[in-house]
Formats: C-alpha cells, structure tokens, sequence
C-alpha cells in the first residue's frame, strides 16, 4: 500500500525541501517503485507489513540519495528484497515515489534450464563460457555469493538476448519469478529447430 509507506516514510515540510533543494539536478526522479521479498525473506516476515518492514532502508536510500534500480537487492535485517521494476528505469527516490509490493514473493531457482539460438551454433560448454559465465557477474554475481549487490530475474518462456545470440528459459524448478543462486543447477542447449521458409496466416471464421 503505497499511501502507508508514504505515512513511514514521512519528514518534517522543511527538513523534504531541503533533500529537494540538495538533489542531483542530472538525476530523474523515480515515480513508481515495484519491491518484492524474496521467498525466504517472506517466510521471515511471518505476515507483517512488507511495506513497513522495508521502510527504514528506503529513507536511508533517499537521504543518502543512492540511484535505485531494477534488479537491485534492498537487505534491511537480513532480509532481502528485489526491485522489480522502477519508472524511470533508475533515479532517486523522493516525496512522490509510489511503492508498490504486492506480488508473489520472487524464488530461489534449484534448477534453470535456457535454450539458444543466433548466427553460430554453439556446444552447451560454449554457452556456458562465452555467454551465460559473463551474464552472472560483477555486481550480478548469482544470489547468495558474496559481494551480490543485484540480481537477474527470470521467469518461465523468457527471452533475452547475450551478444549476437538469443536465450529462453525453458523450465525452471520451482516455478515463478525468481534469482540464479550460487547453489542452481543450471543447464543450457542450442535450439535446433530448423526456421520456417513460409508463414501461411488465415483468420478464424468468427473474425471475418
């Protein structure tokens, strides 16, 4: 509930003018903020507010005015939450940022499994080394390694791209959005289904 947030999140008039008047004028304003706890964290929470709960570590991020993004891992006592998704795609937080954390919990994948595609076909060793291995590192180093400060998410029949070449998630267990971990399985192979030479397209009858 984003009107409760706005309640915990409350600063004297002055005290928010003067945050205004020190804000990066070369940084964008986030308008909506989608968080959600990750399953274990979930768990934890044992029913209490989301919102609540997470409330002191985003007035720290915006008093210390830290750029939040998609992706980005949000811990307040040993519990971690995930931004899902921001407008813009990253800026500060401020006075009239919208929260929202309604949402199924996002999972911990024991098992991935991607399929490919692109110009090259490549052995499922190659996948690993010459794409999915640079997909998970830096600060997206698989959730639960040490110095993980953000996460890629995924979910089932995804599509993204790496370089030239085009990965879906095929299957993933368990279901649902969720983090590659330091502890996931994950399997990949190239997609050789041959390409369609023609596409023949007819409407069905009750659209005529």
């Amino acid at each position: 509930n984003s009107k409760l947030l706005e309640q915990e999140l409350l600063v004297p008039t002055a005290v928010r003018q003067l945050g205004a008047a020190m804000e990066d004028p070369g940084q964008a304003m986030l308008q909506r903020l989608h968080v959600l706890p990750l399953a274990e964290a979930d768990n934890a929470l044992e029913g209490k507010s989301r919102i609540e709960f997470l409330a002191p570590e985003l007035r720290r991020k915006r008093s210390c005015q830290e750029v939040v993004q998609a992706g980005d891992i949000l811990r307040h006592e040993n519990l971690d939450f995930v931004v899902i998704k921001c407008e813009p795609p990253e800026g500060l937080l401020d006075a009239n940022t919208d929260y929202f954390v309604d949402g199924s919990p996002v999972v911990s994948f024991e098992k991935i499994q991607f399929s490919a595609w692109g110009p090259c076909e490549m052995s499922p060793e190659a996948l690993f080394s010459e794409c999915l291995k640079d997909h998970f590192k830096g600060d997206f180093v698989p959730y639960g390694t040490p110095g993980a400060k953000r996460a890629r998410l995924f979910y089932n029949n995804m599509i993204f791209q790496i370089g030239n070449n085009y990965l879906q998630v095929e299957a993933t267990e368990p279901g649902g959005l969720g983090v590659v971990t330091n502890m996931t399985e994950i399997f990949a192979n190239w997609d050789k289904t041959p390409e369609f030479e023609k596409v023949h397209i007819v409407p069905f009858q009750d659209t005529l």
